[in-house]
């Protein structure tokens, strides 16, 4: 019996980004970057991938994307790229997980080693208490880990204000991590 294969991928508004594990493992193998605007959409980009990388039988997928998750259709943030999951599942013939992008850097913090990871504002041993994973891509993306463990999706560049640009939100991060 073979170990199962996995896709994995973080879908933004300017890339595709793929790559899938075997097994329980946590490396990853086949990465290749898609430019998300030479592909009519998620399923084209998934397939181009498996077209390359020639992975057989592929046991599930896991979809990190830019956008809210929690409605059946799931709207990238700037990008003309939309899919219903259901349709994608049917697609693909395998499972699909899609969850927010920051939601799975949330997941990620409890398996970071010290070396991966950088305090903005060190507190002393704060693993225990809530944490905020905050980055900028095609927008400000944000997750929140709460004390009980909890990971909560924002999107911080439209939760900041609508009036502000997520651009200049994001030119703004280091003041944000002075206060």
């Amino acid at each position: 019996m073979t170990d199962p294969i996995y896709v994995v991928g973080d879908i933004g508004g300017t890339h595709a980004r793929f790559a899938y594990v075997v097994g329980k493992e946590l490396s990853l193998h086949g990465i290749q970057v898609l430019t998300s605007v030479n592909y009519a959409g998620l399923a084209s980009a998934i397939q181009a991938y498996l077209d390359t990388e020639k992975l057989a039988p592929i046991n599930g997928y896991c979809l990190a994307v830019a956008a809210r998750t929690d409605k059946p259709v799931i709207k990238l943030t700037n990008s003309n790229w939309q899919f219903e999951k259901n349709e994608l599942v049917q697609q693909l013939g395998q499972p699909v997980l899609v969850i927010n992008d920051f939601v799975a850097n949330a997941h990620a913090l409890s398996v970071l080693q010290k070396n991966q990871y950088q305090w903005l504002n060190n507190a002393g041993n704060v693993m225990e208490e809530s944490r905020l994973v905050i980055g900028c891509g095609t927008g400000l993306g944000m997750a929140t880990v709460t004390k009980g463990g909890e990971i909560m999706a924002s999107e911080g560049g439209i939760s900041v204000s609508r009036h502000i640009h997520s651009t200049k939100v994001c030119d703004n991060v280091n003041y944000l991590s002075q206060i």
